[in-house]
């Protein structure tokens, strides 16, 4: 997914969604590829059986064959298992970032509150008081040049 439109929905909804949704569909293709291995190794199983159970081949014939198919099958549950590895290596990296934003988030805050307590407790203004001060003299400031040019 795109970085940035995950980032237009967090703004909407928030990243719990988003972790939830991808948690989700992470254990869902999780939850297929097990079933995939899981029809694989049934259908290993099941030619198995029938090999031994029939008697028109040469051994020889019923060992190339079983051979073929036990190849294939074990590159492709390689395959789905290679798979697996890439999509949890994103949902890990994915989830790290989400915690890093998360602390350095609550820890920004927990340091402009101090610092917002230290400069009250040394009665220097916040950046609001100064804002609302500089504003009230400039229409002081104002109302001074009106007396002034009234009584000139």
């Amino acid at each position: 997914m795109d970085i940035d439109l995950l980032r237009v929905i967090a703004d909407w909804t928030g990243w719990a969604p988003i972790a939830i949704v991808l948690f989700v569909v992470v254990f869902g293709v999780i939850f297929v590829y097990s079933r995939e291995v899981s029809n694989k190794d049934e259908t290993i199983r099941r030619l198995s059986i029938e090999l031994e159970n029939s008697k028109q081949y040469t051994p020889s014939l019923l060992i190339q064959n079983l051979g073929q198919h036990v190849k294939e099958y074990e590159q492709e549950i390689g395959r789905l298992n290679e798979r697996l590895r890439i999509l949890n290596d994103e949902v890990e990296t994915e989830t790290r970032k989400k915690s890093v934003e998360k602390v350095t988030k609550k820890a920004e805050t927990q340091f402009n509150k101090q610092v917002e307590r230290t400069l009250h407790r040394f009665n220097i203004p916040s950046r609001n008081e100064i804002t609302t001060l500089s504003a009230k003299i400039t229409r002081l400031s104002k109302k001074v040049e009106e007396l002034n040019k009234a009584a000139a």
